[in-house]
């Protein structure tokens, strides 16, 4: 595969993982009732800009590394590092976990969802503005 397509292929998987997780954070707010408190707001502001920072440097990092791969290296599977591979997994299981564990509050489920996937859309988007730079 070539570079670009490589990097498009993690744009669409960022891009797809982000919107379906404020999907699931918009409806768990929408089964409270659009109920919308200050430290829902401040909660979904620093998840953002927590995970925000942390996965624009992160695409930033993977834009340059499958430029520097080789032609044998650029397979479909390596859009995305081993280590990445088993951080999404992770984090997958979290949210799992989080959204059926009744001690979780649903309060929490929305901002936090809404502000991750926020942040993970984001990332998408990092890779497809890196698609359309000169130097790409």
């Amino acid at each position: 595969m070539s570079p670009k397509a490589l990097i498009a292929t993690a744009g669409v998987v960022w891009l797809a993982a982000g919107v379906n997780v404020i999907r699931m954070g918009v409806l768990t707010w929408e089964g409270l009732g659009w109920a919308c408190t200050a430290g829902m707001v401040i909660g979904l502001i620093l998840t953002f800009m927590a995970f925000g920072m942390m996965f624009f440097k992160l695409s930033q990092k993977n834009v340059k590394r499958i430029h520097a791969m080789t032609p044998e290296q650029r397979k479909f599977y390596n859009f995305m590092t081993l280590k990445s591979y088993l951080i999404m997994i992770f984090m997958i299981s979290l949210g799992v976990y989080l959204r059926h564990n009744p001690a979780v509050p649903r309060s929490f489920i929305s901002f936090f969802y809404v502000g991750l996937g926020s942040a993970l859309s984001l990332a998408g988007i990092v890779y497809f503005v890196s698609l359309f730079r000169k130097n790409s």
